[in-house]
């Protein structure tokens, strides 16, 4: 992100050109995209009656919408649907199309007639692609068109290649990479005990259960991102709410007034569940496949643990969903959500009582704060939610905040090394390149 320099739509143009051009990816004329995106930002300050503008659109070639389709077409896979006659792009235009389609379950399809975008037809079934990148599915579909752009706030623009976010608008700033702090530096190493803590209470039941249970390294790199999905999925589903939430995460209740105090540790148990029965499936599956190259047959009660063990994690990630919306409404009452690192909620409403300002503060562009990355912010310039935060985690450095303002920008707070860094439009959201296409370096 450029720091104190205005980005305009041509910026992003010049961005997602770019990022395709690095993708070996054909580009559509530059002045086209200029147009597309220019609509897009100007659709997004539109309201129709009263509704304001969300919608999703993507460039597919309709003279070959769908040139490799895959042997086996899957039954909820996307399909395009023509319009009568293609409508030339516009504010107006966009804006009223709209209103049809929701960027959740379908898209606008969208070409280029030199400098010209037009809309020539619709795209369905697109519900898999957000359930995916918001981890509410443990699978997604292929992806349709050049790249995707979706408007899901005023001023607010961003572009995918499949699953690979190329570059984002966001009223006047551009950026193309989110911190994944939730992974790396700072943040991570706060949460790393409640992660370690969570390995290690599925280990032991493993264990229990039986004692040769052979705890890999891949297994526990899946039950720790079973953790940080979970928190993702708090943040995302407290995002969609637009109400603006503050999460808080401290290993103590000091300097605290919880107006509600409870003791939610559903979503713990629920992990704890997944993380247990994910695994004992996947042993009985190694076994039955062993079986199988040697056998023609399979001990009943080996098939009788497959299945126990499936309809348990099934009952185990419904537990966890319920569990994520119970926590994720409890923001929506005013004060912060208390956590522990179990994350298990121990309050809501909460007002935070630190009074003395941070002497420092700074944003930081990259996961771990890098000294390169930071710049210094003014404490005046946030708002209630964010300098009580600020407050409270330079008085109590083992804490962490999530803060989510009422555009849906979610923000991480911590301190580290006696100074507040604050990080913008954190990465909750999965993200990653098409298997087709060279990995590019691990993202700050």
């Amino acid at each position: 992100m450029r720091p104190n320099v205005d980005s305009y739509p041509k910026d992003l143009s010049a961005k997602v050109a770019a990022a395709l051009r690095q993708r070996k990816l054909p580009v559509p004329p530059l002045g086209g995209l200029d147009r597309l995106f220019e609509v897009l930002f100007f659709a997004s300050l539109k309201a129709d009656e009263l509704r304001t503008t969300k919608v999703s659109v993507i460039a597919i070639d309709p003279a070959a919408p769908d040139p490799t389709p895959p042997p086996r077409i899957r039954q909820d896979r996307w399909s395009y649907i023509t319009l009568g006659a293609p409508m030339e792009l516009s504010a107006g235009v966009l804006s009223k199309l709209s209103q049809a389609t929701d960027p959740r379950s379908s898209s606008l399809a969208i070409w280029f007639k030199g400098a010209r975008p037009y809309v020539w037809g619709l795209i369905d079934q697109q519900n898999g692609f957000f359930d995916f990148i918001t981890y509410e599915s443990e699978s997604g579909p292929e992806r349709p068109g050049l790249f995707q752009a979706v408007v899901t706030s005023p001023g607010w623009v961003t572009v995918y290649h499949e699953y690979e976010r190329l570059a984002e608008l966001r009223v006047s700033s551009i950026s193309s990479r989110q911190p994944n702090v939730l992974w790396r530096g700072p943040v991570y190493s706060r949460l790393e005990a409640g992660i370690s803590r969570y390995i290690s209470r599925v280990q032991r039941r493993l264990r229990e259960n039986d004692r040769h249970f052979r705890v890999t390294s891949e297994l526990r790199s899946t039950l720790a991102s079973s953790w940080v999905q979970a928190l993702s999925r708090l943040l995302l589903r407290t995002k969609a709410f637009h109400h603006g939430a503050a999460f808080l995460f401290t290993p103590r209740q000091t300097d605290l007034n919880v107006k509600h105090p409870i003791n939610y540790t559903r979503i713990a148990s629920a992990l704890d569940g997944i993380g247990y029965f994910d695994a004992k499936k996947y042993q009985a599956f190694e076994t039955i496949d062993a079986l199988e190259k040697h056998s023609h047959s399979i001990p009943l009660d080996l098939h009788y643990d497959w299945v126990f063990a499936d309809d348990e994690l099934e009952d185990s990630r419904s537990e966890l969903d319920s569990a994520i919306w119970f926590a994720s409404l409890l923001s929506r009452i005013d004060g912060a959500v208390l956590l522990d690192f179990d994350m298990s909620v121990l309050g809501f409403g909460v007002e935070i009582l630190t009074k003395a300002a941070p002497a420092s503060i700074f944003r930081a562009s990259d996961a771990v704060g890098s000294q390169r990355g930071l710049r210094k912010i003014g404490y005046e310039h946030y708002g209630t939610r964010h300098r009580s935060m600020m407050r409270y985690c330079a008085r109590h450095p083992g804490a962490v905040g999530f803060v989510i303002s009422q555009d849906g920008d979610a923000r991480a707070i911590a301190a580290d090394r006696s100074r507040v860094l604050l990080w913008d439009d954190i990465r909750l959201q999965l993200e990653f390149r098409s298997r087709s296409l060279p990995a590019g370096p691990e993202s700050a």
